[in-house]
């Protein structure tokens, strides 16, 4: 089903306020694709009630429509906020450039430019390198034989 899994569970369960690694395009904007889906889906919902149950008379049932609209809205905005990092941070920059979303009309259009940007896998300052502990022990066991070695010649 177009990843909805891996894209867009995967980024609201696994990595909910996940600000760390990396965010490809392909995860970036499959996640927003499934958002806009969920999001057009609760809106149409809302819309098409109001036209079969008349909500100008009966308030109550345009307040579920609007607490299922907030809920899901604050559920996706910390996943989303954090995926944008990610996605950032993949293209070699900095997730506080997040902020500049805050400045009006042209925020939003130079965040969308920036997470259309290639990926960058050499030179990534963002990438880094995870080695397990036990590793990590052996490399520091490797390098001191080699230097008992280096003495001992």
């Amino acid at each position: 089903m177009l990843g909805f899994k891996k894209y867009f569970l995967s980024a609201i369960v696994n990595n909910y306020a996940d600000f760390t690694g990396l965010a490809s395009r392909k995860q970036y904007w499959l996640y927003i694709l499934w958002r806009t889906i969920i999001f057009t889906i609760i809106v149409w919902g809302a819309v098409l009630s109001s036209f079969i149950y008349n909500i100008s008379e009966d308030y109550d049932f345009s307040m579920v429509w609007g607490i299922v609209f907030l809920v899901c809205l604050f559920g996706i905005l910390i996943p989303s906020i954090a995926i944008t990092v990610r996605r950032l941070r993949d293209a070699n920059l900095s997730g506080y450039l997040y902020f500049i979303v805050l400045v009006p009309y042209i925020g939003a259009v130079v965040i969308f430019i920036m997470t259309l940007l290639p990926s960058v896998k050499s030179d990534n300052r963002f990438i880094t390198v995870n080695k397990s502990e036990s590793e990590l022990e052996k490399l520091k066991k490797e390098v001191e034989e080699l230097k008992k070695k280096m003495k001992k010649n």
